[in-house]
């Protein structure tokens, strides 16, 4: 609010800041985008949290960069320690302005305010002479994948007679210790019993990706016979155990296999080709990724709504498109 009123003199309407894009009228003063796994966000966009964020009211801040992987932004109580309703005069917390990067989320907006372009010429000396434009960052590097190929002995699966036409996205549902080498130890000489329980394509931990089936083997991971026969499956490791940050990178890792194999097969990355295993069977698969980019807790909520299967796939899409 403080930000919109230097910029047009007004106030911003509604009960919390995801209300913000549809409170209030923005015509003549600025453009609102709703995020897609496409869209770019410009310095000076101001970006609106939805109800995942905030204990359900939302959460803005001012972009000053961003990538299609991440935006950088200013913004006061993250932490819960900014405005008090002025409880305590004037108003303000303890919690300071603060740079942070953040990932794009769905659902998320951008407001982009009507700034004037500057036309009029300036002195040299003046306190207000455009600096040089400053070199493009770059973004941070992938991580080199250790790709292992050692194909699963007890389960002769068919072949399909082509690529595969879309990914499958599972959480494994595995302790901390379920990594893709504890996988490839305990499935690659495994009787058929074991592995007429379920297996996938491959497997994601880390760095590390072990391929347990050859890509031109029917799967069998989604307990249906298109899924199976058409998808290539991809467990993210360790979805029970890890913490957080373990689990993230594992996912960082299999949407980058992700993008290697679309890219070999020629197929783009779009609701079409990228999949859950959720769309397929009745599960609570992907638990772990629902939880962590829609706030839903298929586990304990009961099955993920379309609209957060929905925000959930666009999440994968734009992350494996960068």
């Amino acid at each position: 609010n403080a930000g919109w009123k230097v910029l047009f003199g007004l106030l911003l309407k509604g009960l919390g800041a995801k209300d913000i894009p549809f409170a209030n009228n923005f015509d003549g003063l600025a453009t609102v985008y709703q995020n897609t796994p496409d869209f770019l966000a410009q310095p000076g966009d101001m970006v609106v949290f939805g109800s995942n964020y905030g204990a359900g009211y939302g959460h803005v801040a001012w972009v000053i960069e961003a990538t299609l992987d991440y935006i950088i932004v200013y913004e006061q109580n993250w932490l819960g320690g900014g405005w008090t309703d002025r409880i305590e005069q004037p108003g303000w917390g303890w919690e300071k302005v603060t740079r942070r990067q953040h990932a794009y989320d769905f659902p998320m907006w951008f407001i982009r305010p009507n700034f004037k372009s500057e036309t009029a010429p300036r002195s040299i000396q003046s306190p207000t002479q455009a600096s040089k434009k400053e070199t493009a960052k770059p973004q941070p590097k992938a991580v080199e994948l250790k790709i292992i190929k050692d194909v699963v002995k007890g389960y002769d699966l068919p072949k399909r007679g082509s690529n595969p036409k879309f990914i499958v996205i599972h959480n494994d549902a595995g302790s901390k210790g379920a990594t893709a080498e504890a996988y490839r130890n305990g499935l690659v000489n495994a009787p058929l019993s074991r592995l007429e329980a379920g297996i996938a394509h491959s497997y994601v931990s880390g760095n590390t990706v072990w391929q347990a089936l050859d890509e031109s083997q029917v799967g069998w991971h989604t307990a249906n016979q298109i899924g199976n026969k058409y998808g290539y499956g991809i467990e993210v490791c360790q979805s029970m155990g890890a913490d957080n940050a373990t689990f993230l990178k594992n996912e960082q890792a299999t949407f980058q296999e992700c993008a290697r194999l679309l890219k070999k097969w020629g197929l783009p990355a779009n609701r079409n080709t990228i999949r859950l295993h959720n769309e397929f069977t009745s599960t609570s698969c992907p638990h772990r990724s629902s939880v962590l980019h829609t706030g839903f807790d298929p586990v304990t909520r009961g099955l993920l709504p379309e609209d957060k299967r929905l925000q959930l796939k666009d999440y994968f899409i734009k992350q494996i498109r960068a």
